[in-house]
């Protein structure tokens, strides 16, 4: 094994030193949110609570993002059962993303993170023939997740609903500094 240490290693050592032993460092997300990882990551947090219940929790992402509903499902498990998350963002967080992001109480951006906010979107995969009525509920079920997701960013952002709602119809790019300024993300670390 390599002397070398990770920047994922030093950065646990350094949120360590700052919150003291009794953080566990989670695996680092990496790649889409799906539903799968998103189920996997929370076994791992609940395994953890059994063996401590005052665990506090480190959580490393880098994501393109992914399926808005695990996100928001993992969101509101974390925030439901309080439990003591730390996330930090590493490289790049976008779209499904940011709602992992901020199901942490505190919220961390290394100094080269960049951020994407968007709505959600529709993809119509297959061969299946699609009828109106088929397409107005897709169309109403993706009305209704892109709400709950402008709810979550508005209930964790310094700015107004409609700066978010205008962020997120023109696809905005952030940069640790901006994110830091809308409080996106509290510390660059």
């Amino acid at each position: 094994m390599s002397r070398e240490m990770t920047e994922t290693q030093l950065l646990s050592r350094k949120l360590t030193r700052q919150f003291g032993k009794n953080l566990y460092t989670l695996p680092i997300f990496t790649g889409e949110v799906t539903g799968r990882k998103i189920k996997k990551l929370w076994r791992d947090i609940v395994k953890q609570c059994a063996k401590n219940p005052y665990q506090r929790f480190v959580l490393f992402i880098t994501t393109d993002g992914g399926d808005a509903d695990p996100a928001r499902l993992f969101y509101s498990l974390v925030r439901t059962a309080d439990i003591n998350l730390i996330t930090v963002a590493l490289e790049h967080v976008y779209s499904a993303g940011l709602v992992l992001l901020l199901a942490g109480k505190q919220r961390f951006a290394t100094a080269h993170t960049e951020f994407v906010i968007h709505q959600a979107s529709l993809y119509l995969q297959g061969s299946h023939a699609y009828n109106e009525a088929e397409l107005l509920e897709e169309l109403q079920s993706l009305q209704h997740t892109n709400r709950v997701l402008l709810d979550i960013l508005t209930e964790n952002l310094s700015i107004c609903r409609s700066d978010i709602d205008a962020m997120a119809k023109t696809e905005t790019y952030l940069t640790a500094k901006d994110a830091k300024k809308i409080k996106l993300v509290q510390k660059i670390i």
